[in-house]
């Protein structure tokens, strides 16, 4: 049985405005921004978590994480709430210019927004590397939280960073290239340690 993931992204697959989008993408133009698509899915995403936990929804969930429980799964839809939201934060505050203005420059998007982009690489990596600590500081005797807080992070990981994630399809915008000296100096922003 899919997760409501999949099956959103079935939905979006038989969008014909997507499916347009996503063959023109082939030739690394999209009709919009990659920001755009991003922060529409993202919001159909934040959307959907917070439906109430349907039986496809609790079955696809116990059976891919087994040691969850309905109380579980409820406490994993509200973490992946948070995780959510902090990915779409973290999105709109890396737009070098509002929302309204950004969308409409989707052609030559890398050209114009490489920076923009790189900055958003680095803040989503370092983003996920963060869950990784709050995964790590939750302790043993929370079982039931480590264990929502398992599948969030691990399928909030696999939206950004996959083979298919976000960050994946920068890579075939028209004209990417991040020179090694580039991808260097973004290396050492992610594991920079703020000065707090």
């Amino acid at each position: 049985m899919a997760t409501r993931q999949e099956e959103l992204e079935e939905q979006l697959a038989a969008d014909p405005d997507f499916a347009e989008a996503m063959r023109n993408a082939t030739a690394g133009e999209y009709s919009t921004t990659l920001f755009q698509m991003w922060e529409e899915t993202l919001d159909l995403l934040i959307k959907d978590i917070q439906l109430p936990m349907s039986l496809g929804f609790a079955d696809a969930m116990l059976r891919q994480w087994p040691w969850l429980n309905y109380e579980g799964v409820k406490l994993y839809q509200e973490r992946h709430l948070i995780r959510l939201t902090g990915i779409k934060d973290v999105l709109v505050s890396c737009y070098p210019k509002p929302a309204k203005f950004l969308f409409k420059e989707n052609v030559a998007d890398w050209d114009k927004h490489k920076e923009a982009y790189k900055n958003l690489l680095v803040a989503w990596t370092r983003l996920t590397d963060s869950w990784v600590e709050d995964w790590n500081a939750i302790p043993l005797d929370q079982p039931l939280l480590k264990g929502a807080e398992q599948a969030s992070i691990q399928l909030s990981t696999t939206m950004l960073i996959s083979q298919n994630g976000f960050l994946e399809q920068i890579r075939h915008l028209s004209g990417y290239e991040i020179s090694d000296e580039e991808g260097a100096e973004m290396d050492e922003r992610i594991t920079a340690v703020d000065d707090e």
